[in-house]
């Protein structure tokens, strides 16, 4: 199974926390994947650093779902665009933190937590 940690959404209180997780979030994920002998082939994990979505309602807004395929290809409109890959058998969910103590850290320490 392949692992994707990622913090792509963020916000401008958070978009540094961001790009300081992404080096550790790769090593996380090249550490995690493996052959578990089930059926997910991919599985997602997204950090979603973007407050206001926190306040809406609470939950992630993907909380965990399971897709047979995941298409890379680009819509018709979107020439010039590179396909990606399908992907089969993908997890997939978000995570969101806990706001108030992720903004109380000083930034050179998000990284030792």
């Amino acid at each position: 199974m392949k692992v994707g940690l990622n913090a792509n959404a963020t916000d401008l209180d958070t978009n540094e926390i961001g790009w300081k997780l992404r080096p550790i979030f790769k090593d996380l994920s090249e550490r995690l994947e493996g052959d578990y002998g089930g059926v997910i082939e991919h599985l997602w994990i997204d950090l979603e650093l973007v407050e206001s979505w926190s306040k809406k309602d609470g939950t992630a807004r993907h909380r965990f779902r399971f897709q047979k395929r995941v298409s890379g290809s680009p819509p018709s409109t979107c020439k010039g665009m590179r396909s990606l890959p399908d992907w089969h058998n993908v997890g997939h969910f978000s995570v969101r933190p806990d706001f108030s103590f992720l903004l109380s850290l000083p930034l050179e320490n998000v990284d030792s937590y």
